[in-house]
């Protein structure tokens, strides 16, 4: 898809969009992650984030969640 512009429309910080900052770098993202009570770590690998969401939510179903709130 061609666009004017490719930047976070949210919060206008001049970053690419991209899925990493989608789902786990926009402070929008962020903020959600936050309102389940889940932490965003500093890392640069998204694999290392959803382990640390696994570890955090202790559900023996976690990725179902995660896959539901990505995909609501």
């Amino acid at each position: 898809m061609i666009l004017d512009d490719y930047n976070c429309v949210f919060y206008h910080l001049g970053v690419e969009e991209s899925l990493i900052h989608l789902f786990l770098d926009c402070p929008f993202s962020v903020s959600c992650w936050g309102t389940l009570c889940l932490i965003v770590q500093n890392s640069a690998d998204p694999y290392v984030i959803l382990e640390s969401f696994k570890s955090q939510s202790e559900k023996p179903f976690f990725m179902e969640i995660i896959e539901m709130m990505l995909f609501s």
